[in-house]
């Protein structure tokens, strides 16, 4: 006998009465419902789970007695491809009753077209096993109380039989929506349960058996998926004939076009884990895929598919004392581990590696997380298991969050989970790798950690990276960045069935990566990497000094920094000033709100950098897609759309915030090297009082005058120029949001990212009228998003009249040098052209025929 513990809170209902024929006629097997009022599922028995759906919607286990048992959220719920879900569990995982499977938002799920959200607990084995007892309560709570109990059979209902008759195979297409998920998997397995031949269904090399729809479901089979279904017994052929026709009939549901390979996107926590069906990469043919920029540069080599080491969790346990020395000791040990990295990054001045790993340390020393891991232990877990269970809790949460930012700290937490576990288990984690040429590495996502293992191996040479997932936020972004290496991000899944050895060229500026390009192509693009590589020390020192074009037209090109090191960069590259300085670093890194006078020696030491060279302060811009602890600030649906950068300044809660930052940045000295710029600006009457607090600021300082510029990143903003343009000193368009606002797409969302160009013609005709509409009033317009760090549309730029380019260090001498080889009569004439035409891809091939 077998007690299976309420997996949800919520109302019991019975099989019945749930609003789905598949449950409510037991196809799937006998249990009951839930309507729930959590949003958490716990393991309603001991065991391993069996399936994690990859539309996140259901979970199966399987107990040491073989008892199967299937969770299934919600009715019509696998169209909502993930959206909603929080697996916190992973295949093959052993788990204890009470253990966390699956987080939900119920509103999510209603919103997205759930059409109930009874959930149905279900024997999915009811052959083997019968339940025996119901419980009496109306409403039941999450581990406390017994669903039902169950008893074995003994023994199968159907002996089969595979000694007599053929092996019968057939090949057919599954055309259902979203493949053989739950329902059409159950009426198949119904259908074959008839027939005595062992049955079986293939594809993409996993096999499962006919008669278990779980079995099925774990073959994980996608829309228009093409799979073998065999038979091997006295009614195989049969068998096989009439699987195969219920196949082609839809089992009940509406077919797809054949040939529709259309993705099933899943938009779940990861932001962009691709598609159920996955078109593999045709070796041989060349193939461009296209992703998020991370780190800007272009770059070709081979490819290496990096495959991450999977740790599997021991959770026999001993003593809890026991494990909870084991953990104690693993931990302190990941910390001795993290100091010497530390060490190593402040000794080669790598301070991004400094910070990452020091933020790792810290959160190894988080008391919440220590004490959840504890909790678990002491309730009989093993030291794995305890910090295994805790992380993933901790990294849904972060997963759930809206603020992208947050999101991609989940990879630190993993990070620091695996690093204990390896630790715990005596895994080595060390990287093996060896090539004679730059390797392409391609991987699913890469923690910082496993990003300083690779890239740090002695004789080999990372020339690019490429992510099926990941984000230009996340930490791995940064780090790569810093070392000058380009890395595409959130290419999604198909990128992984490249074939290792593929020659590969990486325009990561665009988010390109171009596999078996041809023969000619890839000879020119390593011959450009070449001429960059011979001619690297020469540009760098001919950017010390400032440009014009070949007809003597002067251009700025600055750069963009957030703090000293990357001012300092930025100067060593030949940046004429600082065209951007983030100033949220400082804002970000405290507890608190920081001092004026903390302000005033961060904004001192930046402007020491750059030797007197202007440094343009960008006001802070947060809000609520950039939260602070000591800011708080509500809650908003859209907050890339909401209280942030200048709306939020003049805002009363954090208004004196502003005041104290404009006076830190009136004091820094000399009064040359100070300009000032306000973000976000959309109307004529923000500009003014935020003019109205620059100016009494420094009245009551007694301090000379600043120029007061704003960024042009709005379309609003960029429509009404003319009248801002006679009220502000400089404008300076923001590329990355005034294209996201154009466009009308999320630029953190990864599957917008081929469609979202700030080189669509739409947004070049929208600077065009900016710097128009400043040149009347005198007003000279700048550029400081990522377009103005591409080498290659700088010549565009500058022709449409933009006097100054800020762009990310690394990127400074290439555009100084492009733009020092072409007049500006030539710029002006590509500009214009460029701006009759009508489509990105017009665009694109303009420049690649041009450029």
């Amino acid at each position: 006998m077998i007690e299976l513990y309420a997996p949800m809170s919520g109302r019991v209902v019975p099989v019945e009465q749930i609003p789905d024929p598949v449950f409510s006629g037991k196809m799937m097997g006998d249990g009951v419902g839930i309507d729930p009022t959590g949003e958490v599922v716990l393991s309603p028995v001991d065991g391993e789970v069996t399936l994690v759906a990859k539309t996140k919607h259901a979970i199966s286990l399987t107990t040491p007695q073989g008892l199967e048992i299937l969770i299934h959220v919600g009715v019509e719920t696998v169209g909502l491809n993930g959206q909603g879900f929080i697996p916190l569990v992973t295949e093959g995982q052993k788990v204890t009753k009470g253990t966390p499977l699956l987080e939900f938002d119920s509103m999510e799920l209603v919103m997205g077209g759930a059409t109930s959200l009874i959930s149905a607990i279900l024997v999915t084995n009811s052959d083997q096993w019968t339940i025996m007892s119901r419980s009496s309560e109306e409403n039941v709570e999450a581990g406390k109380h017994v669903l039902y109990a169950v008893q074995s059979e003994g023994e199968e209902v159907i002996q089969e039989n595979t000694e007599d008759g053929e092996l019968v195979c057939r090949e057919v297409l599954v055309r259902n929506p979203h493949g053989l998920h739950a329902r059409p998997a159950a009426q198949l397995a119904n259908a074959a349960k008839q027939f005595t031949s062992k049955l079986e269904v293939c594809f993409n090399g996993k096999r499962g058996n006919l008669k278990s729809t779980v079995s099925m479901m774990g073959v994980d089979i996608g829309p228009n998926s093409r799979i073998s279904i065999s038979a091997k017994g006295p009614d195989s052929k049969v068998a096989v004939d009439t699987l195969v026709a219920l196949v082609e009939s839809g089992l009940g549901e509406e077919l797809l076009p054949e040939g529709d390979t259309s993705p099933m996107v899943d938009q779940g926590a990861s932001g962009g884990k691709s598609h159920c069906c996955v078109e593999p990469i045709t070796p041989n043919k060349t193939t461009t895929l296209r992703g998020v920029s991370a780190s800007q540069g272009f770059s070709v080599g081979v490819s290496y598919l990096y495959e991450k080491k999977e740790i599997s969790i021991v959770d026999e346990a001993k003593t809890p004392q026991e494990e909870l020395f084991s953990l104690t000791e693993a931990i302190n040990q990941s910390k001795a581990d993290l100091e010497s990295l530390i060490a190593r990054a402040k000794k080669h001045s790598e301070q991004e590696k400094e910070e990452i790993f020091v933020a790792h340390y810290t959160l190894l020393s988080d008391p919440e997380m220590i004490e959840a891991s504890e909790e678990r232990i002491k309730e009989g877990a093993s030291a794995g298991r305890g910090w295994s269970d805790a992380l993933t809790h901790f990294c849904s949460i972060f997963e759930k969050m809206d603020n992208p930012l947050m999101k991609e700290r989940a990879q630190d937490i993993r990070d620091i989970k695996d690093r204990v576990l390896a630790i715990l288990y005596g895994i080595d984690q060390s990287i093996s790798m060896s090539s004679q040429e730059p390797l392409v590495l391609v991987a699913e996502d890469l923690t910082p950690s496993e990003f300083t293992e690779i890239v740090d191996t002695p004789d080999v040479e990372i020339g690019a990276i490429c992510l099926a997932q990941g984000g230009p936020t996340a930490h791995v972004s940064i780090l790569a960045a810093s070392q000058g290496i380009p890395m595409v991000v959130a290419l999604q899944n198909r990128i992984l069935t490249v074939q290792n050895g593929v020659e590969c060229i990486i325009d990561s500026t665009k988010g390109e990566v171009t596999l078996y390009p041809s023969s000619d192509a890839y000879k020119q693009a390593c011959q450009r990497v070449e001429n960059r590589k011979s001619s690297w020390d020469e540009m760098v020192a001919a950017a010390q000094d400032p440009i014009t074009t070949k007809d003597g037209v002067p251009v700025i090109v600055a750069g963009n920094a957030s703090s000293a090191k990357t001012t300092a960069n930025a100067h060593a590259m030949g940046a004429d000033q600082i065209g951007l300085l983030r100033t949220e670093f400082v804002f970000m890194s405290q507890k608190s709100a920081p001092s004026e006078e903390l302000q005033y020696s961060f904004y001192s030491e930046i402007a020491g950098a750059m030797e007197g060279k202007p440094v343009i302060f960008r006001t802070l811009d947060v809000g609520g897609d950039k939260p602070m602890p000591y800011l708080p600030l509500p809650k908003e649906e859209n907050p890339l759309m909401g209280l942030r950068g200048v709306r939020n300044c003049l805002s009363e809660e954090a208004q004196e915030l502003f005041r104290t930052q404009i006076r830190a940045i009136l004091r820094v000295s000399p009064a040359s090297s100070r300009k000032v710029m306000i973000p976000m600006i959309s109307t004529l009457p923000e500009l003014r009082e935020a003019k109205k607090i620059i100016e009494a600021e420094r009245v009551a300082l007694g301090a000379d005058p600043i120029e007061v510029g704003i960024m042009i990143e709005v379309p609003a903003a960029a429509l009404v120029s003319d009248a801002l343009a006679a009220e502000c000193d400089f404008f300076s368009i923001g590329t990355n949001d005034l294209t996201q606002y154009i466009m009308a797409m999320d630029r953190t969302n990864p599957l917008l990212a081929p469609k979202l160009n700030s080189m669509h013609p739409a947004v070049l005709r929208l600077i065009d009228i900016v710097v128009r509409n400043g040149k009347e009033h005198n007003t000279p317009t700048y550029m400081c998003g990522a377009l103005a760090s591409d080498p290659s549309t700088a010549p565009i730029i500058v022709g449409l009249g933009v006097t100054e380019l800020s762009a990310v260090p690394p990127a400074i001498p290439e555009i100084k040098e492009v733009l020092s080889k072409m007049t500006f009569e030539r710029c002006q004439d590509l500009a214009q052209q460029v701006l009759k035409l009508h489509t990105f891809q017009e665009v694109q091939d303009f420049i690649y025929k041009e450029l």
